[in-house]
């Protein structure tokens, strides 16, 4: 009578030890959990950074002109026209360093005379953030036409300029898209043909040789060379 125990506690050991076949559900999905966590350690595929924009097309105008016009316009009482516009394009070559060119107009219009230049110039720009340095060299025209019917005058001459600006751009905050520039500058320049001295000392009610002098400080000041203000508008791509 006292075996009975023993017998019984042995056959319960025996049954609990037995291994139980594990199912084919669970035996199947093992493979996939395992799978889904090494997919998940891996790390996600990285998008590649987008370029920098490094072309530049914008339009230059000169707001000192256009105020000088005007004031001259209510002093004279006449007619005037004064304005200078140059469309240009740059392009990065570096992070910092660019090269560009740029083709420029300018007139000033009364009813004596009419005074046309034409332009074009190579530049090479330095950024320091949003704020720039700017060298440029190039060629300048300058055309003044009399409209004097007895004494009708024509001079043309032609010149060397090189000059520096220094700017801020402003592109609200996106490298991409409308930019505004604001600068100023200083040029000089030197005559290398032509004539603007078409007056003789007895012309111009004997006053030709000042007439000369103005007309040619007039051109070299406005168009040529002498401080300038500069407002650019244009699209970074």
């Amino acid at each position: 009578m006292k075996a009975r125990p023993f017998f019984a506690a042995a056959i319960l050991f025996a049954v609990a030890s037995f291994p139980v076949p594990a199912q084919e559900d669970e035996v199947a999905d093992a493979p996939i959990f395992a799978e889904d966590a090494r997919e998940s350690e891996q790390e996600p595929a990285r998008v590649p950074a987008k370029p920098a924009p490094k072309n530049t097309f914008a339009l230059d105008i000169r707001p000192d002109l256009l105020i000088l016009g005007f004031i001259t316009d209510m002093v004279m009482e006449e007619p005037v026209i004064l304005f200078g516009v140059a469309p240009w394009y740059g392009r990065k070559i570096t992070e910092n360093l660019s090269v560009g060119g740029r083709l420029g107009y300018g007139m000033f219009y009364n009813e004596a005379y009419i005074m046309q230049s034409s332009s074009a110039d190579a530049s090479v720009r330095y950024d320091f953030g949003e704020a720039f340095f700017e060298g440029t060299l190039g060629y300048a025209n300058v055309f003044i036409n009399d409209f004097d019917k007895e004494q009708r005058k024509e001079g043309l001459a032609h010149f060397i300029r090189y000059g520096g600006k220094v700017g801020n751009r402003f592109d609200f905050g996106r490298k991409e898209g409308f930019m505004v520039e604001a600068a100023v500058g200083l040029g000089f320049g030197h005559q290398v043909a032509g004539s603007l001295d078409f007056w003789s000392n007895t012309e111009a009610y004997g006053f030709g040789f000042l007439a000369n002098f103005m007309q040619n400080a007039l051109a070299w000041g406005l168009f040529v060379g002498g401080a300038s203000i500069h407002i650019g508008f244009g699209y970074v791509f």
